[in-house]
């Protein structure tokens, strides 16, 4: 693969990012090449555990980052494994990306596929060839000879490569799952202890203003849970960069010692409120944060609220919908309302007991941001969901 620098969002950045493309189809058409070197960019991995309060389980948080010295994301696609410590088994029948129980199950591994020709049948991974680790967090957004740059609201659905349509794939991971991202957390038996989690406004700049790519939905959060048992000890994380034009790269990082597997408490949403187009309620916190995932599941939109530090109530703004033009929801004449009458939603309180929200882009353009809190871990805690009609 050629590393290209291309304006778009991917991962968790609207930003330049320089990244990794398939090989071209395009009758030998180059487009300019822009080769950095690779080895300025710097991988990190944190652990944790990851509390799911809809069903009781405690699974393994993986948090990591791949980015370049300005804080983009280093490649734009890259092949990841996570090797936990003896302790550590991924259960028997854990599903892969695709129709059948993963290769990894009853290993100490957790294994994406290299990618391969949209016709041959990938590797019966776990993460399968579209996922990648980018700027925060794993995300299935590997680039591919379909496309150079996925983000979400524009993942890898890729027949073959991905989890779009084809009916082989539909019993897989991430079969049923919306494409604007992935459900988690990943391998959880019920479909209905799952959630679905981006980073909107008003805890990030708005971007529904027609100035971002079609159809983005949002930031990664940083965070990917697996319903997998927790085991203490250190994990690895292993990244390959596959090049089409000399010998592929590969970068290693050890994560934080995980001590305890006690799980964080989960964090409660009470009676929630309208509010002219927004939501209200109150909210019992845990950890050292809070943020409030709200996703409109009639129209596709994400919202979030916070970081909390503190029990209290938490609002959504009446009027983030998307409008046309910068600042456009700031004027009364453009604004639109960030839920409408008939508008069915989602509302998610997540406990972190490290800097996640800190951590993430846009605001955050460190190479290598804290990834664990004062306990040396990157727990987090997902409280039941609320479900409603606006």
């Amino acid at each position: 693969m050629k590393r290209l620098s291309i304006a778009l969002a991917i991962g968790t950045a609207a930003a330049l990012l320089a990244g990794c493309g398939g090989g071209s189809s395009n009758s030998g058409a180059t487009p300019p090449i822009n080769q950095p070197t690779l080895a300025n960019d710097k991988l990190q991995v944190a652990v944790g555990t990851v509390f799911n309060a809809a069903d009781g389980t405690t699974g393994l948080n993986v948090v990591a980052t791949f980015r370049q010295t300005g804080g983009g994301s280093a490649v734009l696609a890259d092949t990841p494994s996570i090797t936990g410590p003896a302790g550590f088994a991924v259960p028997a029948g854990f599903p892969s990306a695709y129709a059948s129980a993963s290769i990894d199950a009853g290993t100490h591994s957790i294994t994406a596929s290299p990618q391969v020709n949209v016709v041959t049948t990938p590797t019966n991974t776990t993460l399968g060839t579209f996922t990648g680790v980018f700027s925060y967090g794993l995300a299935p957004l590997n680039s591919d000879q379909v496309n150079l740059g996925y983000y979400p609201g524009n993942a890898n659905a890729t027949p073959g490569n991905g989890y779009g349509s084809d009916a082989i794939y539909l019993g897989g991971l991430y079969g049923g799952m919306p494409a604007a991202w992935w459900s988690m957390p990943l391998g959880a038996a019920a479909a209905s202890s799952q959630g679905t989690y981006l980073m909107g406004p008003p805890a990030v700049p708005f971007f529904n203003d027609g100035t971002f790519p079609g159809g983005f939905a949002g930031y990664s959060p940083g965070f990917t849970a697996f319903d997998v048992p927790p085991a203490t000890g250190t994990y690895t994380m292993n990244v390959t960069v596959t090049t089409g034009n000399g010998p592929s790269p590969s970068f290693s990082a050890t994560s934080n010692n995980l001590t305890s597997v006690a799980p964080l408490p989960a964090p409660v949403v009470g009676a929630l409120a309208e509010n002219g187009g927004g939501l209200t309620g109150p909210i019992t916190t845990s950890g050292t944060e809070t943020l409030v995932f709200i996703e409109d599941t009639t129209s596709g939109l994400f919202y979030t609220v916070g970081p909390l530090t503190a029990s209290g109530t938490f609002t959504l703004p009446p009027s983030l919908g998307p409008c046309s033009g910068t600042n456009c929801e700031n004027a009364a004449a453009t604004q639109k309302p960030s839920l409408v009458t008939g508008d069915t939603y989602v509302v998610t309180p997540i406990s972190f007991d490290y800097p996640a929200f800190e951590d993430a882009p846009p605001g955050n353009t460190s190479q290598t941001p804290p990834l664990t809190g004062a306990a040396g871990q990157a727990d987090i805690s997902i409280g039941v969901p609320v479900s409603g009609t606006y």
